[in-house]
């Protein structure tokens, strides 16, 4: 963490009272994550043909006593090691595993105002305000994108399935009595 008038010296534009604090995380960075992705599925597919990154597979369930997998349309998958990189779904598959039995995913739904044109000249880093204490997203922000538009955001708002990006789209009613809990839990919590 960094008193604003430190954080100045690295952003001069940042607001704020003097006595507020930032967060420095100097090995953050926003990145295009489709194209990581692919550049590192071909990579390592060049160097490795037995590695295969698979996108849009949605895993059902870990075959017992195996290394293997099974995806929902069936197909079942041998691995040597797997990388649980599923986002919201990470949690469910860590769980057929015996790991993070304890824990449990609030999703909120956060938005973004993305400017028109490039500001790649107005930020140079990312500042995230310090989380007011009890409070459980990071609140507003700015970030810049690796082709140089400025966001800022998130809004932050109940999401009531775990991939609910537009709309209602992606809602499954199997999460909703997970996710009713889970806000009861923080709305009843005296943080």
């Amino acid at each position: 963490m960094l008193k604003i008038e430190k954080a100045r010296q690295m952003e001069p534009m940042l607001t704020g009272q003097d006595e507020s604090m930032v967060l420095h995380s100097p090995n953050t960075a926003v990145v295009d994550i489709h194209a990581c992705l692919a550049t590192l599925n071909s990579q390592v597919s060049e160097l490795n043909p037995n590695y295969e990154i698979l996108f849009g597979e949605q895993f059902a369930k870990k075959v017992d006593g195996q290394k293997q997998i099974v995806t929902q349309n069936g197909t079942t998958i041998e691995y040597k090691h797997l990388i649980n990189s599923a986002g919201q779904q990470a949690l469910e598959i860590a769980q057929h595993f015996g790991k993070g039995d304890n824990l449990d995913i609030f999703p909120m739904k956060g938005l973004y105002c993305m400017s028109k044109e490039p500001l790649n000249q107005t930020y140079h880093k990312i500042v995230y305000p310090i989380p007011l204490k009890g409070a459980y997203t990071l609140g507003v922000h700015s970030t810049m994108t690796p082709d140089g538009h400025m966001k800022i955001g998130p809004t932050t708002s109940p999401a009531f399935s775990l991939e609910m990006y537009r709309g209602f789209e992606n809602f499954k009613l199997s999460d909703l009595k997970n996710i009713i809990r889970s806000y009861g839990i923080i709305l009843r919590s005296k943080q």
